[in-house]
């Protein structure tokens, strides 16, 4: 097997470049944050 001459695109390039291709210029998000667990206020 050969190694690839460039490093492969990471997996978050390819989300901001499809962001981009689409015209989104902003985007928000909290570091560390998971959607797949609920927060305490959303059990009230």
């Amino acid at each position: 097997m050969t190694r690839q001459a460039t490093s492969p695109r990471l997996a978050g390039h390819k989300l901001v470049e499809a962001l981009l291709a689409q015209g989104v210029d902003t985007a928000f998000g909290v570091p560390g944050d998971s959607l797949s667990q609920p927060s305490p206020s959303s059990s009230l």
